[in-house]
Formats: C-alpha cells, structure tokens, sequence
C-alpha cells in the first residue's frame, strides 16, 4: 500500500502535492490516512480553527484521483499517547503500508516528536515532497486561515488552486432581505471553523446539483439587526425556491467591496442594486464556461 498522511485541512496546493505523488505510486493500492478536524484542539488542550468538516476534507480528497480507502484518526487517548515507533508497528504496520508520502513539516507520534527518517528506519520507503510556495512564502493551512482572515480572496485562491468555498445546510434568518428584494440562503460555521473576512463577494451558488450566480455579505449585516457573530448570507440571483434544511456551497470568486453600515436602508438597496450588477458581471464567464465543459 501507498499511504499518503497528513491533516489535509483545506486541500491547498501543498497538500495536493502530496496526494497526487501518493496517486503516482506504481503500488496496486492507495489510500489516504487523515486526521478529524478537532484533533490538534483535543491534543493540544487548546482551540485551533480548522476550515473543512471531515466529510468535506474527504470529498475534496477523492476529486483528486483513485484512493481505495481513507482512514481517520480520531483524538482517543490510547492513539495520542504512542510514540513513534509504536505507531509504525501498530497502526502503519497492519495496513500493509509499505511506501508513505507526506510534507515537508510532516510530524507524528506522541508530543509530535516522529520524523520522515523514523518511517524511513523503520523500512518504510518514504517520500517527502517540498513544500509549494508563492513568492517565496509556504503555502500551509495556517498561511490559508491567515489570508482568509485579512479577507485576501485573491491570495487564498492561489494557495488553494480553486476558488475558497463555504459549504453549509441553509438555516431560516430575519428574512430581511427577503422583504427588501433580496432574500437570501443563511449558511453559519461550526465551532472552531474558520471562513472568509467580512464583505461582501461575488460568489457562485451550489445547490441541488446546480450551480447559480449569487453575491454573498459575510457578516453582521449591521444597517438591520445586526447580528452578534457573523453569518454568511447569499442572495442567489434569479432564483425563488425556498432551500431550508438543505446543503449549500458558496464558491467566492472576487471581493466587491467591504461590509457597511448605511446612513438608511434606501441607500443600503441602492448599493445592493450595483453590487448585483457587478457580481452577475464576474459569475458569467464561469457559468459559461461550465455550460460548456456540460
């Protein structure tokens, strides 16, 4: 077996390399071993934000190519507490892993004290692929969150080699926008989950199958009830159908501009107006040249 190994949050470049030199082994079987996005948090004993559920992590893993298998590990004591050496004979070892591909900054074992050299004395032929950089700068998840963070879309999706999305289930809000003329799917993270900076986005909408044009405010909407922590609110152009309940998933092309508090919900509509016309400007190409890869 070939085993790819590593946290895989976010599925950027970096971790693309991995899978894909993984996908290359001439070995029959491939298989991926991650790890649950609250892992390092139970570990640590400390928060550490994540950007994908494992379900998400799992999905974005298999669009890559061919794995016959992933296998999760999840914080339990008896898993954190084996050294090194344990861990190859009583994890790596029943699975038949003979090749393992993983990162430059790849640690394993208790503490996180296990290198690459360990797999590779303990007879496990090992590769360890270099870090992808931008500009000299590592691309990793912290530098991911990080650029999300500063609201940097354009960076964020070089790192990513995608556009950022955001997948949630569609919640009921103050329906406002609804009575103003844009209603709009409410999506909310997790606990811990990072997303995007306020502002607002010129995004496509995933939904059903189907893939529309829509702008997205991330935020507290403060002109109208504004809201205690902030929520990811996308008014789906042309579209009329009530979606609670359901999965969604917000692809952020281009930043529009930053969230604002409006003297008067006149102007606030008035500036949603413009902001409609340059997202349907910026989602079209997309959409067409999805129509025709169709």
């Amino acid at each position: 077996m070939a085993l790819a190994i590593g946290v895989f949050d976010g599925i950027h470049r970096g971790h693309e390399a991995v899978l894909e030199a993984a996908l290359a082994s001439p070995l029959p079987v491939k298989a991926v071993m991650t790890f649950t996005p609250d892992f390092k948090s139970k570990v640590t004993n400390s928060a550490r934000p994540y950007l994908m559920t494992l379900n998400e992590k799992v999905a974005e893993i298999g669009k890559l190519g061919d794995f016959s298998s992933a296998y999760v590990m999840e914080p339990k004591p008896e898993l954190v507490s084996l050294p090194p050496k344990e861990f190859i004979e009583r994890i790596l070892r029943p699975l038949g892993v003979r090749e393992v591909y993983v990162g430059e900054d790849f640690t394993f074992g208790r503490f996180g004290v296990g290198r690459p050299q360990d797999l590779s004395q303990a007879g496990i032929t090992t590769y360890v692929i270099p870090l992808v950089k931008i500009g000299g700068e590592k691309i990793g998840t912290t530098q991911l969150i990080a650029a999300l963070n500063e609201g940097n879309l354009d960076k964020a999706n070089e790192m990513l080699g995608r556009p950022y999305s955001f997948t949630g289930i569609v919640e009921k809000g103050f329906q406002e926008g609804r009575k103003l003329g844009f209603p709009t799917l409410n999506l909310y993270p997790l606990e811990g989950q990072e997303t995007i900076a306020k502002g607002v986005y010129a995004t496509l909408t995933i939904i059903g199958g189907a893939t529309y044009a829509s702008m997205t405010n991330v935020g507290t909407h403060p002109t109208i009830n504004e809201l205690k922590a902030p929520a990811i609110e996308t008014n789906v152009l042309d579209f009329k159908r009530d979606v609670y309940g359901q999965k969604a998933t917000i692809v952020f092309l281009k930043k529009i501009r930053e969230e604002m508090r409006f003297p008067s919900v006149d102007e606030m509509v008035e500036r949603m107006m413009g902001d409609e016309k340059v997202a349907r400007s910026i989602c079209q190409p997309y959409l067409e040249a999805k129509q025709k890869r169709a």
